[in-house]
């Protein structure tokens, strides 16, 4: 049964494509330095053009379900194959979206509590919306997202005062350097964390606006990522920030207003648990609606699930050192997995989709 709108779909993609761009800068800055808010200005530029050129080839080849999409373009062997390397790749997106909410918090805010509580605290909660279905978590999904962005949105403004926009000159005084151009492609694959919302597709009712809902959500987050990575850049520079774990932590700490606003972690906080939180629970039950046959017969599978991811994060957090060197891999992994093997998917689809064009309208004629 259908029971998403593409309205609903904007709200999708604000969950999950903007909060590892956010959370963890210092993985990219290292390579960009100064410029990586022009990294990110070029990989945003590119991501949305590709988004809209996969979005695109589903909606001319009138083909929304993720298992047919790679059915047509594959076959049926490789196509399975291809489906299941996309599958794994949402398994490891869970998996650092466990991690990394239980690093921050365990680095920036509860420092004496261990990093297996803080795991309990988070994976168990989503298990509740994910056994109740779209209705729960597209809910849940809305609320979150809307006190996540407006709480951006503030910690946007009250940075200003202590941003220092010399830090962030002289602009491209190296060229487009290698070091930049590895900064954009990480971008980019960190950005492809939004293709987690290709399994929903086949639960949206209206199908007819999916491609403009994309494109304005595309463009919400593309500003709050690059006004984002400018904010921490001016306020500590390209050398602090590629320093810190979790510079946006940091940054909050910084705020006094007048006696009345210190030491803002509140804010972060909410960032931190609901933004990843919502990631982790769509790109879970995107998983589950893949395999929604195995899992409806199966019930005890997502608890299965939940410790596997459980056991797996607990082992990553423990230190921070190796966890961004993983981080590091996973922007990569993530080019691969998100943008990459798509690329290749789509265009199969829309060549597969002409060749099917051509040969029913000469069996017409």
């Amino acid at each position: 049964m259908n029971t998403l709108s593409s309205k609903h779909l904007f709200f999708v993609i604000l969950g999950v494509a903007l909060v590892s761009l956010e959370t963890y800068p210092s993985v990219y800055v290292t390579l960009g330095g100064r410029d990586s808010w022009i990294g990110m200005l070029a990989a945003s530029f590119i991501f949305f053009f590709f988004a809209l050129y996969v979005m695109n080839g589903i909606k001319n080849t009138n083909c929304y379900d993720i298992k047919e999409i790679h059915t047509k373009a594959y076959g049926k062997i490789i196509g399975k194959i291809m489906l299941l390397l996309y599958s794994i790749m949402l398994l490891i997106t869970a998996v650092e979206c466990a991690t990394v909410e239980a690093s921050a918090l365990h680095t920036n805010v509860f420092i004496e509590t261990p990093v297996w509580y803080i795991l309990l605290f988070f994976i168990v909660p989503a298990i509740y919306p994910i056994k109740k279905g779209e209705v729960a978590i597209i809910l849940t999904t809305i609320v979150t997202v809307v006190m996540v962005y407006i709480t951006g949105v503030i910690i946007l403004i009250l940075g200003i005062k202590y941003n220092h926009y010399n830090y962030l000159k002289p602009i491209l005084s190296q060229g487009i350097v290698p070091g930049l151009m590895k900064c954009s492609l990480e971008l980019l694959g960190l950005f492809g964390s939004l293709f987690i919302i290709l399994p929903y597709l086949t639960v949206i009712r209206e199908k007819q606006k999916v491609n403009r809902y994309v494109a304005i959500a595309l463009i919400v987050v593309i500003l709050m990522s690059i006004a984002s990575i400018t904010s921490l850049l001016a306020t500590f520079g390209p050398e602090r920030t590629s320093n810190i774990f979790y510079p946006r932590s940091v940054q909050t700490q910084l705020f006094y207003y007048g006696g009345y606003l210190e030491f803002s972690e509140l804010f972060i906080i909410l960032q931190i648990v609901a933004s990843w939180f919502i990631k982790y629970i769509l790109c879970l039950y995107a998983f589950i609606l893949i395999y929604k046959n195995y899992f409806n017969n199966r019930k005890f599978m997502i608890y299965i699930l939940s410790l596997f991811i459980f056991i797996a994060s607990f082992l990553l957090s423990k230190n921070n050192v190796t966890l961004f060197k993983l981080l590091n891999y996973y922007a990569n992994i993530s080019l691969v997995g998100f943008i990459i093997l798509p690329f290749i998917t789509f265009t199969l689809l829309r060549i597969r989709g002409k060749k099917g064009g051509k040969s029913s309208s000469k069996n017409k004629v």
